[in-house]
Formats: C-alpha cells, structure tokens, sequence
C-alpha cells in the first residue's frame, strides 16, 4: 500500500525509500527476535514485549509514511 502512494511523486528523496523498508524490516525483526528469545528461555514478559514492540512500530511507521509522502511530495 505504501508502494502504490509513492506512483504519483516526481522526484522522491533518497531518504525516503529507506523509511519504505523500514516497516517490513520491524515486522521481520519481531517475528525472528522472539522466537529467539523464546529459545533462551528469557521471561516471557519480554518475548512478548518485544513482538507487540516490533508491531506496533511498524504501524506506526506504516501510517506515518502517508502523511510524509504529502508533505515530500
């Protein structure tokens, strides 16, 4: 979705193609940190917190690429 808001930019900064993969890269993150995690047998708590910490990042930047691709654009 964020790929398909960018066919209408001209001329698009090189900084932004890098907050495009970021999103992914947390979701990558999270689903390899915490089965990892979960392998040392560290608490619970912080497998956990590190999942919902990886999603919630990449929302995050998911929904804040819109507004910046607005105001580059």
């Amino acid at each position: 979705m964020a790929v398909i808001s960018t066919d209408a930019c001209a001329r698009m900064p090189d900084w932004m193609e890098i907050l495009l993969i970021l999103p992914p890269a947390f979701l990558a993150l999270g689903s390899l940190l915490g089965p990892l995690l979960f392998g040392f047998r560290v608490r619970l708590p912080i497998v956990l917190g590190s999942l919902i910490v990886s999603v919630v990042v990449g929302l995050l930047l998911s929904i804040a690429w819109f507004p910046i691709v607005i105001s580059q654009c």
